[in-house]
């Protein structure tokens, strides 16, 4: 099975900040970046099971994780507490199973990751609508299904494109991002104003060469403090899962402002 070494470089980097306070992961963070190290620290569970408490926290109950796993015997209850704790918050688990995780399957352990990913940046999602559109009232994710998050988040993206006059709608987060034109509206948008005018939309969207302008859009984004998961390649790829981390990055630093600044 094909994967991604680009996702996984990703996801490493975003377990590594989002764990890098966690004393008790000193033999394992941080995670290299370089071939299966993601899979190979995952084969314990020790580093899973916290990666799912921090996307929700107290989903497992970490006094009943070994954290020094010497069988594999143990390896295998700590991963499936943390199936169970996957499962618990909404994840996809029905064909994975403790050992696909154990011998570092590769396709098996970025499918799980990404899921619990998806549910940290987007988990309790609950955008308001405004009134003036009241036909579409108020949009409440119930359950944590990721589907359910992924069409939201695409409706309040679509939301802000509206109310920043952008001449485009973003259709998915894969080939509809990948001119940067959405993202560009977006991040403009949700920049203060002091920074906008570091970013001038017109010149980014006159600039041709799609990396480039992609690269410019990610430099604004960065000066908001939500320079995260996608890279300028990823954009014209339209990679349609690092696009969508990066847009739920941006949500939550609109409606959790302390998120970035």
């Amino acid at each position: 099975h094909f994967w991604s070494e680009t996702e996984t470089a990703a996801y490493v980097e975003w377990i590594n900040s989002q764990l890098s306070d966690d004393p008790e992961l000193g033999a394992y963070l941080p995670v290299s970046k370089a071939g299966t190290g993601l899979f190979q620290a995952c084969r314990d569970g020790v580093l899973l099971s916290k990666l799912v408490n921090k996307s929700v926290p107290f989903t497992i109950d970490e006094n009943r994780i070994n954290k020094k796993p010497k069988s594999p015997i143990h390896m295998s209850e700590n991963l499936q507490k943390v199936l169970n704790g996957a499962r618990a918050i909404g994840c996809q688990v029905h064909n994975l199973g403790p050992e696909d995780i154990k011998n570092a399957v590769p396709h098996l352990c970025l499918g799980l990751i990404w899921q619990v990913i998806k549910v940290s940046e987007g988990y309790n999602l609950d955008i308001p609508v405004p009134q003036k559109r009241c036909a579409l009232d108020r949009i409440i994710v119930q359950g944590n299904t990721a589907s359910k998050n992924e069409k939201v988040l695409l409706m309040w993206f679509n939301l802000r494109l509206e109310e920043s006059e952008c001449p485009k709608k973003a259709n998915n987060f894969g080939n509809d991002l990948s001119d940067s034109v959405c993202l560009s509206y977006l991040v403009n948008h949700l920049s203060p104003d002091n920074l906008k005018l570091q970013f001038n939309i017109g010149e980014v969207l006159s600039e041709t060469n799609l990396s480039r302008r992609a690269e410019l859009m990610l430099q604004a984004a960065e000066r908001i403090g939500c320079r995260q998961f996608t890279s300028p390649a990823d954009i014209v790829a339209g990679n349609k899962n690092l696009n969508m981390a990066f847009v739920a990055v941006l949500y939550t630093a609109e409606v959790e402002p302390e998120f970035c600044f």
